[in-house]
C-alpha cells in the first residue's frame, strides 16, 4: 500500500466515521435536548468513562488511577501488578522532552539500540515499542514529543497479553493523552538550554460550540539541539490535535491527528580499545563520533485515530477504535566495521536505509460492571485486528577510515549505487486477537480476584529481493498463541495487600532471523510471576511496595555453527528473577519517589553458565523529591526538586571473567516559581556534577552519559 492508498483510504474512513455519526445525531440529539445539556453534564461524559483517566494532571504529582495494566480506568491499588506512573507535572518539573529524560528515573536502562531509537530495558528484557491511550505507537525508530501528553505509565512484566501485536516483553510503556477541556485555557512555553537546545510548546483548548458538546485541543512542540558529539544535531516538528464531539451525556467520538518530522544524525555510539588482555576502556573524548557531516536521517510520521464510545447503560460501556500510522524513514549513516589493531583506525561502510510502514488497527471493546450484594464484577471483552505492511530498501558501501584520537571528517558522501550490496523487502504482518478480563471485587476490596485470556494469531509474509531474482514471496506459518493472565489482591487489613500475578505473552523473533530451510522462527513466549506486598498509612498518602518476580522467555533464537551462521533455531533461554522496593508520598506539598531493583538478568539455555546478562546491572535505584511552598508570592508558588540515579556494575558480557563497566551515580535537581498569575520560570539542571561515565554498551561500542546540561523555561497560561 502506498502512499496515496494510505491517504486515501484513511479519507474514506474518516469519511465514514462522519456520515454515520451525522445518521445517529437526531436520535441522540432528541435525548441532548430533553436534557438540554448543562456543563456538568458535558464534564460526566468524560469522567464516566470506563476506559479514560479521569485527571488532567496539569498540577501535582499523585496519580491514583491507570488504564493500562487492563485496558480500563482502575485505581492503582486495585490491580496486582508493579506500576510505575510520572504524572504531567512531573514531567515539566524535570525537564522531560522525551522517554529518554524521563525512563531511567523509573528503573529503566538503556537498551543497546545503535540508531535514534526508543529502545529501553526493563526487568532485563528490551521494550522497543511503546503504547499511546493503549494503542500501540510506532516508536522504534526514535522520535517523538511529550508536549500532549498527560501521565507517562510503566506497566512493569510482560503485560502486551493485553494489547495487539506485542513487542516487549519486559512491560509495557503507555503514554496518556491531554484531552479537551469544556472551558477555554491555553499554555506556551520556551525552553532555552545548553548545545543550542531550544523548545517551544503550545497547548490550546476550549468548547467549539456554545453548548461545549464540540471540543478541541491542540498540542505542538518544536526543538532544535545540537547535543554534545561531534556535529549531531537535531531538528523536530511536532503537532497533535483532539477533536471530541459530545454527541449526548453517554456518547462521544474523539478523533485525534499527529504529525511529527523530525531531521537528525543518527547516534553512533563510541569504540572503545583494547588497553589490556580482555580489557577495553574509553580513550577518547565523549564527543567523538565516527560519523561524517552529510550522514542525516529522518522520520516523518502522519497518525490518525477515530474513537467512538458508548454508555449503552449504567452497566455496560462500548467503544470501538481505529487508527492507521503511515511512517517513512530514510537513513543515510556510518557504521562501524572494526577497530584495527593501533587501536586508533576505525574501519567503517556507509548505509542507507528507506524505510516505509503503514500500521492499520481496528479494536472494539464492551466493558461490563454489576454489583450483586457485596460483590462487584467488572469485565472488559475485546477484539482487535492489526496490520502491518512495510517496505525498505537497504544499500551499503566501504567508506574511507578515520583516526579516532586525530579525525579529519572529510570522506566525501558515497553513491548509493545498485551494484551495492542491496536488499529490497516487502512485507505484510496481519495480527488479530480476541481478549477477555474478568475481575471480581468483594468486601470493598478486601479481595479482589482478576483472570483473563488471550487468543490470538501472528502470519508473515514477505518478499526479500536480493540480486538477479525471481523474488517469490515467503508466507511463514500461522502461529497461535492462547495467553493467560491471572491473579488476585487479598487485604486482611486496610492498609496491608498482598498480591499475586502470573500472565504469559509472545513476541515475534525480529531481525530477519531464519531457520536453515528458510521458513520463521517461532515467537519467543514468555511467562512471569509476581509477588507484592503494598502498605499504605496516613490515609493513603504514604506507600510502600516490595514485589519478587521471576520472567522465563523461551525459544529465543540461537545462531546455527559454520558452515551455516546466518541461520538460526530456537532453543535459547533467559530467565530474570528480582525484587523491587518502592516508596511514595504525595500530598499538595511534598511529593517523594523511591524505587531499588534488585535482577538477576542470566542466560538460562541448557548448557550455558548463566552469569548475569552483559550491560545489566544488579542494582539499580532512584529518588526524586519535590516540595512546595504554594503560597510564596500567591502566584503559584515555588517547588523545589530533586532526583539522584544510582546503577551498579554491569558485566560486559556473560562471562565469570568479563570485564565490569564502573558503577554510576549521578543527579538532577530542579526549581519552578510562579512571578505573576499565570507566568512561571522554572530551571532544570540533568547531571549536576558532570558526570562522565557508561551507560549502555553494544558489543565494543559504548554510550557516555550525558554531559551537565541546563535548561530554563518560562510559561504563560491563560
Amino acid at each position: 500500500m502506498n502512499r496515496l492508498e494510505v491517504r486515501a483510504v484513511l479519507a474514506r474512513f474518516a469519511a465514514a466515521i462522519f456520515v454515520s455519526t451525522l445518521a445517529i445525531a437526531p436520535v441522540m440529539a432528541q435525548t441532548a435536548s430533553a436534557a438540554k445539556r448543562a456543563d456538568k453534564a458535558a464534564d460526566d461524559a468524560f469522567v464516566l468513562s470506563p476506559f479514560v483517566i479521569s485527571t488532567d494532571a496539569d498540577d501535582g504529582y499523585s496519580s491514583t488511577e491507570s488504564a493500562s495494566a487492563s485496558r480500563f480506568k482502575q485505581k492503582l491499588k486495585d490491580i496486582p501488578q508493579s506500576i510505575a506512573i510520572m504524572s504531567g507535572q512531573f514531567l515539566k518539573d524535570i525537564g522531560a522532552v522525551d522517554l529518554a529524560d524521563v525512563l531511567p528515573l523509573m528503573g529503566a536502562t538503556v537498551s543497546a539500540g545503535t540508531r535514534n531509537q526508543d529502545t529501553f530495558s526493563i526487568r532485563g528484557f528490551a521494550v522497543q515499542e511503546t503504547y499511546l491511550d493503549g494503542f500501540r505507537d510506532v516508536k522504534e525508530w526514535g522520535g517523538g514529543d511529550f508536549a500532549h501528553i498527560q501521565q507517562l505509565e510503566v506497566i512493569k512484566g510482560p503485560s502486551s497479553n493485553l494489547y495487539g501485536n506485542p513487542k516487549g516483553l519486559g512491560g509495557i510503556i503507555n503514554r496518556t493523552s491531554k484531552m479537551p477541556r469544556t472551558t477555554s485555557w491555553g499554555q506556551a512555553a520556551v525552553t532555552i538550554g545548553d548545545y543550542a537546545n531550544y523548545h517551544f510548546t503550545a497547548d490550546l483548548t476550549g468548547p467549539i460550540n456554545a453548548n461545549k458538546s464540540l471540543l478541541y485541543r491542540v498540542n505542538a512542540a518544536y526543538r532544535h539541539v545540537e547535543y554534545n558529539r561531534d556535529f549531531k544535531d537535531m531538528d523536530r516538528v511536532f503537532v497533535a490535535p483532539v477533536v471530541e464531539w459530545r454527541i449526548t451525556p453517554a456518547t462521544k467520538v474523539s478523533v485525534f491527528g499527529e504529525y511529527l518530522k523530525q531531521e537528525y544524525q543518527e547516534d553512533n555510539w563510541i569504540p572503545s580499545v583494547l588497553v589490556a588482555p580482555n580489557f577495553r576502556a574509553l580513550t577518547v573524548p565523549d564527543t567523538r563520533r565516527i560519523d561524517e557531516p552529510w550522514a542525516k536521517s529522518e522520520i516523518e510520521r502522519e497518525k490518525i485515530r477515530v474513537i467512538a464510545e458508548h454508555k449503552i447503560d449504567d452497566h455496560l460501556t462500548a467503544r470501538v477504535a481505529a487508527q492507521q500510522t503511515y511512517i517513512n524513514n530514510p537513513i543515510t549513516q556510518v557504521e562501524f566495521v572494526s577497530l584495527a589493531a593501533n587501536n586508533r583506525t576505525v574501519n567503517r561502510q556507509a548505509f542507507w536505509l528507506n524505510r516505509w510502514e503503514d500500521y492499520g488497527f481496528l479494536e472494539a471493546n464492551l466493558f461490563g460492571r454489576y454489583l450483586t450484594g457485596p460483590v462487584e464484577h467488572s469485565f472488559i471483552a475485546g477484539a482487535d485486528y492489526y496490520v502491518t505492511d512495510f517496505r525498505s530498501n537497504v544499500r551499503r558501501t566501504t567508506l574511507g577510515a578515520i583516526d579516532l584520537l586525530e579525525p579529519a571528517f572529510n570522506t566525501p558522501a558515497p553513491v548509493f549505487v545498485p551494484a551495492n550490496v542491496v536488499t529490497n523487502t516487502l512485507g505484510k504482518s496481519i495480527t488479530p486477537g480476541y481478549t477477555g478480563t474478568y475481575q471480581l471485587n468483594a468486601y470493598n476490596g478486601r479481595l479482589i480476584l482478576i483472570g483473563g485470556w488471550r487468543e490470538t494469531e501472528q502470519r508473515d509474509s514477505r518478499k526479500v529481493e536480493i540480486g538477479a531474482g525471481p523474488y517469490p514471496t515467503i508466507t511463514d506459518p500461522t502461529t497461535s498463541v492462547g495467553l493467560p493472565r491471572y491473579g488476585g489482591i487479598v487485604r486482611p487489613l486496610k492498609n496491608l495487600g498482598l498480591y499475586y500475578q502470573y500472565s504469559e505473552v509472545f513476541q515475534p523473533q525480529g531481525g530477519g532471523a531464519l531457520r536453515l530451510d528458510g521458513s520463521a522462527l517461532a515467537p519467543i513466549t514468555a511467562s512471569s510471576e509476581e509477588y507484592g506486598v503494598r502498605l499504605s498509612f496516613l490515609e493513603e498518602k504514604l506507600n510502600f511496595e516490595v514485589v519478587k518476580y521471576t520472567m522465563i522467555s523461551n525459544g529465543i533464537a540461537i545462531r546455527l555453527p559454520a558452515p551455516n551462521a546466518s541461520f538460526f533455531a530456537n532453543g535459547g533461554q533467559t530467565t530474570s528473577d528480582g525484587y523491587e522496593y518502592t516508596l511514595t508520598y504525595n500530598d499538595p506539598r511534598l511529593t517523594v519517589q523511591a524505587g531499588w531493583v534488585d535482577v538477576f538478568v542470566r542466560d538460562t539455555t541448557p548448557g550455558v553458565l548463566g552469569a548475569q546478562q552483559g550491560g545489566q546491572p544488579r542494582y539499580r535505584g532512584q529518588l526524586h523529591a519535590r516540595y512546595k511552598w504554594a503560597q510564596l508570592g500567591g502566584n503559584g508558588g515555588l517547588s523545589i526538586g530533586a532526583s539522584a540515579i544510582h546503577s551498579a556494575e554491569r558485566p560486559l558480557s556473560a562471562t565469570t571473567t568479563s570485564q565490569m563497566i564502573p558503577a554510576y551515580r549521578y543527579y538532577n535537581v530542579n526549581a519552578n516559581y510562579g512571578i505573576a498569575k499565570g507566568l512561571n520560570l522554572a530551571l532544570a539542571v540533568g547531571n549536576v556534577f558532570d558526570k562522565r561515565t557508561i551507560v549502555g554498551n553494544s558489543g565494543i561500542l559504548w554510550r557516555p552519559l550525558d554531559p551537565r546540561t541546563m535548561k530554563f523555561t518560562v510559561t504563560k497560561s491563560w
